[in-house]
């Protein structure tokens, strides 16, 4: 590990990488009450897609779906996809589906059109995007929690600031890519009070609740890569990106593709980069007698024996199929008292002070920090 001087702070690096999660008191890991996706999310007129939805139970479960091309902003439209599709015990649908011709919603931020799909009786929309279906890079995006909406648009209310940030700074070095955003559901996760810390065995089941959903998100991101590799192959290199929990959840996905078989293992070899920031699952650095700086997840799995959660040594956190040399992962550190908790946590009854969430949450653009991501994966993509 080494230290490097940035404009009045430092940030820590280790040329490897995740990130991840914030903390206490967090609920039972689900899905949003509604979730809708389309796989692909782009492509031509005409790609066979697959639409999934998701009905949480007691939310009209045992209620038939009508699910439709919504081809008009106000619905006069819509071209029904199927009828009365029915969920399963789970709350969960899925139909098959075309493109159709002549029906775009709306453009978006880059001018591409957009086709959204939806089920009458849910809030949300699934987007797909009419354009290049194997752009030469595509940059997939992961927020945190208490951020980002579902969905997969490539902006700021989908990923969080801190990725849209090495986004647009990416953007400029490599104008060929093509954006996107991880589809998982926001997580909400209330921060630990420093005026009345809960106890560590609740603050111990925090972090384990988070872990259980962040496996559910990294699951997406493997979809989401392996759905990219089978449509184009080595055409399109993709690089990841991921901030707090989609830190996390980009490092579990890498592990799940290096662990798998089949189109799981092949898919790993698209992977172009990989950029961390606030990573829950960091190692311990900084240490100094018996006390290290260590990324939450890591901290809690020796609360939790043997839970799984983060990674002890350096080899152990760069294990995840990736070459070293393209897999980049920062701890932002002011000082010893000033520094980001979600990755460097000492003690964390007393480190999630008002100004450590900070350096977290806001910190990571001003200081440096996103921009040394985007231009350590500009460089090897660009």
């Amino acid at each position: 590990m080494c230290s490097r001087s940035l404009p009045r702070t430092i940030v820590l690096t280790m040329m490897l990488g995740v990130l991840v999660v914030a903390l206490v008191r967090a609920p039972a890991a689900k899905a949003a009450d509604f979730y809708i996706t389309v796989s692909p999310d782009r492509g031509p007129v005409g790609t066979s897609v697959v639409i999934t939805g998701y009905n949480a139970p007691g939310l009209g479960i045992g209620q038939g779906r009508t699910v439709v091309w919504r081809c008009d902003l106000f619905g006069a439209d819509d071209r029904v996809i199927a009828q009365n599709v029915q969920p399963n015990a789970n709350g969960w649908w899925s139909v098959d589906a075309t493109v159709p011709d002549n029906c775009v919603t709306q453009p978006n931020a880059r001018g591409e059109s957009e086709v959204w799909v939806t089920a009458y009786g849910n809030a949300p929309v699934g987007i797909f995007t009419i354009g290049e279906a194997c752009p030469p890079v595509l940059f997939l995006g992961a927020h945190g929690v208490n951020e980002g909406a579902e969905g997969g648009a490539p902006d700021e209310a989908h990923w969080g600031a801190t990725v849209q940030s090495v986004w647009q700074l990416f953007e400029q070095q490599v104008p060929q890519a093509w954006p996107a955003a991880a589809d998982y559901p926001r997580y909400d996760l209330p921060l630990p009070d420093p005026q009345n810390p809960p106890t560590i065995p609740a603050f111990a089941q925090a972090v384990w609740n988070a872990d259980t959903a962040t496996d559910f998100y990294a699951a997406g991101i493997v979809g989401r890569v392996v759905d990219q590799w089978h449509r184009c192959g080595t055409k399109t290199k993709v690089v990841l990106v991921g901030f707090s929990q989609g830190a996390w959840a980009v490092d579990k996905a890498l592990r799940v593709m290096r662990d798998g078989t089949g189109p799981n293992r092949d898919a790993i070899g698209v992977v172009a980069g990989v950029g961390l920031l606030g990573d829950p699952a960091f190692p311990p650095h900084f240490c100094t007698g018996s006390t290290c700086r260590q990324g939450i997840a890591t901290w809690g799995d020796t609360v939790i024996p043997d839970a799984g959660m983060g990674y002890h040594s350096d080899a152990d956190y760069i294990n995840n199929g990736v070459d070293v040399s393209h897999f980049a992962s920062l701890c932002l550190s002011y000082s010893d008292q000033l520094r980001d908790p979600v990755c460097g946590v000492i003690n964390p009854l007393t480190d999630f002070t008002a100004a450590n969430i900070a350096v977290h949450t806001d910190d990571y653009a001003p200081s440096g920090g996103t921009e040394r991501i985007a231009k350590f994966l500009a460089g090897l993509v660009g």
